[in-house]
């Protein structure tokens, strides 16, 4: 049995140059583009349940920031951590807001937005 080296070899570096650009790709899309969450917690709730697969875009946070309005649900990196934390806009810039805030530590229940 002759085997056709040059054809194995040409199909493999097809096959390498196929894998790196769908690589390429995936990543791109990925950093950029869109971002594949999934949820935990009942913070959302009956929105969003806990074990949801959200698939989130990225590109209207740069393009419409300005245009958040109440009630819109956004998701952002937690400060000192990489966990992605997805929340609903209840508040607008100098905005009141009456909350029971007592669980972060703070007695007073009117919060002002800045």
């Amino acid at each position: 049995m002759v085997f056709n080296y040059t054809k194995r070899l040409y199909d493999l570096e097809k096959t390498i140059r196929r894998t790196v650009r769908l690589l390429c790709i995936v990543y791109t899309l990925q950093e950029y583009v869109v971002n594949i969450v999934i949820t935990k917690g009942k913070s959302m709730e009956p929105s969003i349940l806990s074990g949801d697969v959200l698939i989130t875009e990225k590109l209207s946070a740069h393009f419409f920031q300005n245009k958040l309005k109440k009630g819109d649900i956004v998701n952002f990196i937690k400060p000192g951590s990489e966990m992605i934390l997805i929340k609903r806009i209840t508040g607008t810039p100098n905005e009141s807001i009456i909350t029971n805030i007592s669980s972060f530590g703070y007695s007073n229940k009117n919060c002002i937005l800045k």
